[in-house]
C-alpha cells in the first residue's frame, strides 16, 4: 500500500490492504489482509501506529452485512455506523484498545425506500463533532431528513435542522455543519421519470440553492459524488456539470453561484 498526497508526494510505503471506502480524515486504516485483525494507521506526517486487533475486527470484519464504511478522525479514533437486530447505532471506536462507545441510542430502521435511517457524513474541521444524517419515516414513501452533530468528548448532541427536500442517497456536508448538498426531487419528465438536481441547503434557514443548471437529472443515471472544500465555501462534484449531461467529470461551484468544469 502507497499513501500519498494529492500532488504525488510519497508519504509512506506500507504492507497491506487499506479498507475500502474508508472516510480517512486525520490518518488512514491499513489491514495486512482481507481476514486479518492486524492494521496500522498511516497520518500525514507517515507516522505508522498499531491499531488494537479488537478495532480492526468491527472496523474491517470478514463479512461486509450491516457494515459501512468507517470514519477515520485521527490514529487513536474511529467512529462507525452498526446494524443491530432492531436499528443502527454510532460508535466511537478507540483505535488503540477496540472499546466501542455508543454515541447516541439506537436508531430504528425506516422501512423507508431503501434510505439508511442512520449516516456518517464528516467530522468537523477541529475534529471534535462527528456530523450525521438521520431519517425517520412518515409513512411508505416520505420520510425526515435530519442532520445532527454529536460531540466525540462530551457526547453532547445537536441538531443542525432538517433537509427533507434531499434524496438522501449521496450527501456531503460542510465541516462547518452549516451547508448540506445532496440530490433533489424535481417532479419528473414528459415520459414520467425522476429529475433531480444536485442543490446546496443551508441548514437552519431553508435557504436552498441549484448548483447544477437546467439540464435535467434524469432518474437511472449515477448520482453524483459530493464534496465540499474545507473552508465550505465551495461544492465540488463528480458527474455531469448540468445533471442530465452523459460526461462524467469534476465539476466545481461556489456554495451561491453557477457551476463550472475544471
Amino acid at each position: 500500500m502507497v499513501l500519498m498526497t494529492l500532488s504525488g508526494t510519497i508519504i509512506k510505503t506500507i504492507p497491506g490492504v487499506g479498507v475500502v471506502s474508508q472516510h480517512a480524515v486525520g490518518a488512514y486504516l491499513v489491514v495486512a489482509g482481507f481476514g486479518s485483525t492486524k492494521g496500522w494507521t498511516v497520518d500525514s506526517t507517515g507516522t505508522v501506529t498499531d491499531v488494537a486487533p479488537a478495532a480492526v475486527a468491527i472496523l474491517s470484519p470478514t463479512t461486509t452485512n450491516g457494515w459501512t464504511p468507517p470514519l477515520i478522525v485521527d490514529s487513536s479514533t474511529a467512529v462507525i455506523v452498526l446494524a443491530g437486530k432492531n436499528g443502527l447505532t454510532a460508535n466511537a471506536v478507540d483505535l488503540r484498545t477496540g472499546a466501542v462507545r455508543p454515541l447516541l441510542p439506537e436508531v430504528a430502521y425506516t422501512g423507508f425506500m431503501s434510505y439508511s435511517a442512520l449516516t456518517l457524513l464528516d467530522v468537523s474541521s477541529d475534529r471534535k463533532t462527528v456530523w450525521l444524517s438521520k431519517v425517520t419515516a412518515t409513512d411508505a414513501v416520505t420520510g425526515r431528513l435530519e442532520i445532527f452533530g454529536v460531540d466525540l468528548r462530551t457526547g453532547t448532541v445537536s441538531s443542525q435542522g432538517q433537509a427533507n427536500a434531499l434524496a438522501g442517497a449521496e450527501l456531503a456536508i460542510s465541516r462547518d455543519g452549516k451547508s448540506l448538498a445532496g440530490q433533489e426531487e424535481a417532479g419528473t419528465d414528459s415520459t414520467h421519470l425522476a429529475i433531480r438536481h444536485l442543490h446546496v441547503v443551508t441548514l437552519g434557514t431553508s435557504v436552498d440553492l441549484d448548483v447544477q443548471g437546467t439540464s435535467p437529472y434524469v432518474g437511472g443515471q449515477r448520482t453524483p459524488s459530493v464534496l465540499f472544500a474545507p473552508g465550505g465555501a465551495m461544492v465540488a462534484w463528480w458527474g455531469g456539470l448540468d445533471n442530465g449531461s452523459k460526461t462524467f467529470q469534476v465539476n466545481v461551484s461556489t456554495v451561491e453561484g453557477a457551476g463550472r468544469t475544471l
